[in-house]
């Protein structure tokens, strides 16, 4: 369990001290931009392994048995929290890095963008939290519970760094959507267009649930789906 912590805190850590001023622009001036985020995402990979690592090696003793609709829950959010992951990764993201140098931002909120200006960051979320309510052992508040809060963290923390760079029309896009999915739609400030989410990427998300579903206790030994 110790190592568990100690990765966490390196996982956790790591991607709030580098990506924080002023150490991240001293060395983004020392070795340039792409080079540091290139490193950086090498030094995350490798800190995420040894916490999953450690946690594969962790005891697991479950505090208390879950209730069984918790576990309804985390199957059931699976879909959204795929289908975010995808468009996420397979958009051009206002929030990614060297964005700006593209022209874009000013038109607005666009696709999955509607529902959330930071889809892959809630879709970590959201998966997260779902096997945080569906597991109990100490090691899963460990890993599911460093993972939501990095990432809900993370959300706050992009938006704070893309406002402040020169020039920066965040807050403008910040008006026109939300970060918790479904907000900002909800309260009218945007529509809901899945045509420009496109067909395929549902179609991918899904199969991508479909696959992590029959492969989920090979992984990891454990069943996703709820008992009768």
């Amino acid at each position: 369990m110790m190592e568990l912590l100690g990765a966490t805190l390196v996982f956790v850590g790591g991607h709030f001290i580098l990506s924080t001023d002023p150490l991240r622009s001293r060395l983004i001036a020392f070795m340039g931009e792409w080079f540091f985020w290139g490193l950086y995402s090498l030094v995350s990979l490798l800190a995420l392994w040894w916490m999953l690592t450690a946690y594969g090696a962790a005891p697991k003793p479950e505090l208390w048995q879950p209730h069984m609709a918790f576990r309804h829950i985390a199957v059931s959010v699976m879909p959204l929290v795929c289908i975010l992951l995808i468009a996420g990764y397979t958009s051009a993201n206002p929030s990614a890095i060297g964005f700006s140098v593209f022209k874009g931002l000013e038109q607005g909120p666009h696709g999955v963008f509607r529902v959330t200006r930071h889809p892959i960051m809630w879709g970590v979320a959201l998966w997260a939290l779902a096997h945080l309510l569906a597991n109990a052992s100490t090691a899963d508040f460990v890993l599911f519970g460093s993972m939501a809060f990095l990432s809900i963290a993370g959300t706050w923390h992009i938006d704070r760094r893309k406002s402040l760079e020169p020039g920066s029309e965040w807050a403008a896009y910040c008006a026109e959507t939300s970060s918790i999915p479904f907000v900002a739609i909800l309260d009218g400030r945007q529509r809901f267009v899945v045509s420009e989410i496109r067909l395929w990427r549902i179609i991918v998300g899904f199969l991508l649930y479909f696959g992590m579903l029959m492969a989920h206790q090979t992984i990891t030994g454990s069943s996703p789906l709820p008992m009768p």
